[in-house]
């Protein structure tokens, strides 16, 4: 949990070099929870900067822990999303646990949400957002069930041909008018008669 705080004093390249060899020598480590805020190391090194190398190592390794939530509920994800993390990172949490892409966190925020709301001058977050969209709108076409993505079957649109004089617009503002009226005449009645 210490080496992946982004707070070590220590350059980046030796962070990462450490970060492999304990992966190598203790791997529950990636699923432990740890602190008050019942974080793991996935949560944790993606409040830094890491490469996508040891991102993908991490996930690879410690799968488990891209659907634990930590005290706040968020998830891996949520915490890379809220500090500009790649589109190639995001896809990588989100081909280990795909539903993540629709959880919130208990106080309401959406990875969407979080990567506009931590937007600034010098990290725009475009990339992200733009990859967030792609995503979002990609997972309309699928359901997660488990840990599994499935394909939604498509009804295909059938060709009824309906006569003219079924289909005048004309005909259906009518119609929505008089049940109106007698929705509102019936309510009116039912007022009077005490029932």
């Amino acid at each position: 949990h210490v080496i992946s705080q982004r707070n070590t004093k220590m350059d980046s390249s030796t962070k990462e070099a450490l970060m492999y060899a304990l992966m190598k020598v203790y791997l529950n480590a990636l699923i432990e929870e740890g602190g008050v805020g019942r974080r793991t190391p996935l949560h944790i090194a993606f409040t830094d900067y890491i490469s996508p190398a040891l991102a993908k190592a991490m996930i690879e390794r410690g799968t488990r822990a891209t659907f634990m939530k930590d005290r706040k509920g968020w998830l891996p994800v949520h915490v890379a999303c809220s500090r500009h993390c790649s589109p190639e990172k995001l896809r990588l949490l989100l081909a280990a646990n795909p539903s993540s892409l629709h959880d919130v966190t208990h106080d309401g925020h959406s990875l969407l949400s979080l990567a506009a709301s931590t937007a600034t001058r010098s990290h725009p977050n475009f990339a992200l957002i733009d990859a967030l969209h792609d995503e979002l709108r990609q997972s309309q076409q699928y359901f997660y069930y488990g840990h599994g993505v499935y394909p939604i079957q498509q009804p295909q649109p059938q060709q009824v041909r309906t006569p003219a004089w079924q289909s005048r617009p004309e005909d259906d503002v009518v119609l929505g008018q008089l049940l109106l009226h007698f929705h509102r005449s019936s309510r009116h009645d039912c007022g009077r008669e005490g029932v």
